[in-house]
This record gives C-alpha cells, structure tokens and sequence, in this order.
C-alpha cells in the first residue's frame, strides 16, 4: 500500500481514509458513509474551488464498505435490487433525485477493489504493486477480443465497431466477422476450450455479450442461438488460469456478482486474482432490447471510447453512463435507461488509464454534451401491480379488479400473440402484470416473463409493454 500511494502522490494528491478508525454509526448502511465524503472534499476545500471526478478508490468488499442499493421491484418487476457504487459520487440528495446522475458533474469518480472472503493480503499487494507500474506509463493494449451470443451478434457488432481488435484465427474458434461466436463455440469440449484460450491470450480486453446466472455453482458465462433451445458454455472462470485479461468487460447478467460467492465461484473475484487490472460488470441482470441493438451494449461501447481516449477508468465509465442516457432516455424509456446507467460498475482503481490510440478517431454523432444534458429529464411511468404468480401478495381487490378488466384480457391475449418471436423458449411462464399511467393518464400495461430454458442453468425475463389496445410498445430482456 506505501509503494502505491507514493507512486500516486507524483501526480495525484491521496487521502487515505481507514473506515475502521472513524465512528461510523451503522457501518452496514452505505447512507453512512456519505457525511464521511462530505466532510473530505470541505475539509480539504475542494468544495471551494468546485472540483469534481475526485478519484474514489474503495479497497473492500460489501463486508467492509457496504455498496449502495437501489430497488426497483415496484417498478421493474420483483426482486429487482441493484448494487451501485455510483451513488457514492453525488452526494445526499442523488437517490431522491436521480437527474442529478446524468446533469450534474460528479463529485467523485469511484472504483472498487473487491476485497472479500478468499482474498488474500498477498492477492491486494500484487494488485497494488501493478497499479504501480501502470499509473505513469498508461495499460498498453494489444486490442480486443469479443465473444457474443448469437441473438445479439447485431448489438455486438455496433458495440465494437472503431473499437481496435486482434485478429482471430477461424481455424480456432468460430467466427462471425471478427468475433467469437455462440452457439458455434461450446467449451465443454477440450479441444474447443484450448483453442478459444489460445485466442484469447492474444488480447489485452476481454469483451463478453453472452448470459450469465446468479445461481450458486454457475460461474461460466453462455451463449445461445437463434434457431434452437442451445445455451452452450462458453467462458469459464478455470480459463483464467492460462490467460487474463488486463482489461475485462462484460454486459452478461450477474457478471460482477462476488458477495456471497466463492473465489472460484466469481468471475470477477478470479479474475482479480489472476492480474486483471480493470473489470466492468452489472451485479444484477442486466437490460437488452430484442427489437432494436442498445442499452447495454452502447453503455459498454461509450466506456471503451472513453478508454480508448485515454481517460481515467473511473472518469471514463460516469462520462460513459451520463452520455448513454442522454443520448438514450427517451427511446429507452426513462426507467430502463437509468437502470442501464446504474447496474454497471468499475471494480478497479479509478485512476488507471489506457495508453491512447492514435488511430483511434471516433467522433461521436450526438449533440454536444451540455445541449443532450439540458434536454434530459427522468419521468418514468408508474407501475400499479395488478397480478402477481403468488396472488396472496396482491389484495383481494386487486384479484377481482385483475379477473374483470376486459382490456386487460384482450391486450394480453395480443401481446403474448406477437410476443413469442423474442422468447429464447417456449416455456415463458407469466410472472407479473402492471398497469402503467403517466401524468394521471392509463398509458397501458407491462407483462413480465420468466423463462428457463430446460438445457440451462441461465434464467431470462421479458418485461413485455404495450398500450391500452395490446400494441406492442417496447421489449426490455435481462441477459
């Protein structure tokens, strides 16, 4: 820890702050930590000369500084909890006001090492002592390599577009263009599980669009196909033992999950452990669109743009994420796109940056950063739960208003008519109904989907939105 606050202070003035010496009331709530950051940036007077994207480096996992939670069961679907680091860069007031998130500039850029259970002293100093050799010279990077699901070979595609990649080998892996892909790749077989390591040691970032599961044991990440009910392994954690990426980023659901979870049984833990530098991931399931390429996937190409660029990983994913939703809110709808912002987060010190690609002119095509700002607004739809499976959490009145409404019944009768064309398998089981209104006004309904498919242990929703006639408004799935 001395060498790299040392080699921090040549360029950057640290403050390092132990949690354990301060008498933080309710350690568990991430609420009481926000006075801790308050009185550093007044204490220091940065508040007076208006500094913002103040490196915030949180070495610690949930046991230790908790992350904050965002719930949106009410208006999602149930269960819905997001951890995010983000909210500690705003301040009091961003949880209660969230076009603070993507209008106003932050007061810190954070990052997290996740320092959990089977972490070892040895595993944070080897960390330490590499953010060392990189903070003044910049991560080089060889390029990219991607590996992408079939149904979202599109969203890939536009993902990784400008973004400078390696040359694969289709002798080795299956191709589609330049990237690796599912269902073709099936890494239970051995000879297809060494070629795709060879393929990817010649990377320095790691980009995965494919599945991923909460589910205890389940670690690898799957893809899927288009035309049959295949959800093939693909990257597995056992694979980091013979590569490592410096930089990995993945928009598969429950890609950065570590609480709770075994070294071993997380690809975010073990691939700490193995050397990789910066990881970007959500701890929750993550937004896609089936009908049109986005959310999740332009969030992560924002962010490789900023590195690209040459930013500072903390600076460069809030930059990323306040552009997304500027640029995205109103096609997205309000609620997802800043559901799509928030479930991301960088695990990683936040002042590590890449060294820049000369070659690299990406020019984006949006308005000007303050113009897309003043435009952006966040007012999502209600959502008033009409049905749930477990109909005893609803009240009687809600079941007898939910059996007679006939409007209902005829524009579920259509959604589910066209809705079937974007489930991965025919087993969607209906999960939860909402009724939505905005401004006072019944705007429509939300279905929501659960599917399992029976040859994986990946298990996908559908939040389905239509208006009053069942016509088919917007399509939100979980990766």
């Amino acid at each position: 820890m001395k060498n790299y606050i040392t080699a921090c202070s040549k360029f950057i003035q640290w403050q390092v702050i132990d949690v354990c010496d301060l008498n933080i009331e309710n350690p568990a709530d991430w609420h009481s930590y926000l006075p801790v950051l308050e009185d550093f940036r007044c204490g220091v007077g940065l508040d007076q000369i208006g500094a913002y994207n103040i490196p915030l480096f949180i070495i610690g996992g949930e046991e230790i500084i908790p992350m904050p939670k965002v719930d949106f069961s009410n208006v999602v679907r149930d269960e819905y909890v997001l951890p995010v680091d983000m909210l500690y860069c705003f301040g009091r007031d961003a949880e209660q006001n969230p076009e603070r998130l993507f209008k106003d500039d932050p007061y810190f850029a954070v990052g997290r090492l996740p320092i959990t259970f089977g972490i070892t002293i040895d595993n944070l100093s080897d960390y330490l002592d590499n953010c060392v050799s990189l903070l003044s010279a910049g991560i080089p990077s060889r390029g990219a390599v991607v590996t992408t699901a079939e149904s979202w070979y599109e969203a890939s595609e536009e993902m990784m577009r400008d973004i400078p990649a390696v040359t694969l080998s289709s002798a080795r892996v299956p191709l589609n263009g330049n990237m690796i892909s599912c269902p073709l790749l099936d890494t239970t077989n051995q000879s297809m599980y060494d070629n795709y390591v060879h393929e990817l040691q010649k990377a320095d970032v790691w980009v995965f669009n494919l599945h991923g599961s909460q589910q205890e044991g389940v670690s690898f990440f799957v893809g899927d196909s288009i035309t049959s009910s295949a959800f093939p392994v693909a990257m597995q954690t056992s694979m980091l033992n013979n590569a490592h990426p410096v930089i990995f980023n993945t928009i598969a659901c429950f890609g950065a999950r570590y609480t709770g979870y075994q070294v071993s049984d997380s690809m975010l833990l073990s691939s700490f452990v193995k050397g990789t530098m910066l990881y970007c991931g959500a701890g929750h399931s993550a937004m896609y669109n089936p009908i049109q390429p986005g959310r999740a996937a332009m969030l992560m190409k924002y962010y490789m743009i900023y590195l690209h660029k040459g930013f500072p990983a903390g600076m460069a994913l809030l930059k990323a994420k306040q552009d997304y939703y500027c640029d995205y809110h109103a096609l997205d709808e309000d609620v997802t796109a800043l559901i799509t912002i928030l479930e991301f987060n960088l695990f990683g010190c936040p002042i590590l940056s890449m060294l820049p690609k000369m070659e690299f002119s990406y020019q984006p095509e949006a308005p000007h950063q303050a113009a897309k700002k003043s435009l952006a607004t966040y007012r999502p739809k209600k959502a008033t739960p009409l049905f749930n499976k477990q109909m005893k959490m609803l009240d009687l009145g809600m079941q007898v208003k939910y059996s007679l409404d006939k409007q209902l019944s005829s524009a579920q009768q259509k959604v589910e008519m066209e809705a079937k064309r974007y489930f991965h398998t025919e087993n969607a089981k209906l999960e939860q109904v909402y009724r939505l209104s905005q401004n006072d006004s019944d705007t429509g309904y939300r279905f929501v989907y659960r599917c399992s498919p029976k040859s994986s242990a990946v298990e996908m929703f559908y939040m389905i939105e239509c208006d009053n006639q069942g016509n088919i408004l917007h399509v939100t799935g979980s990766i």
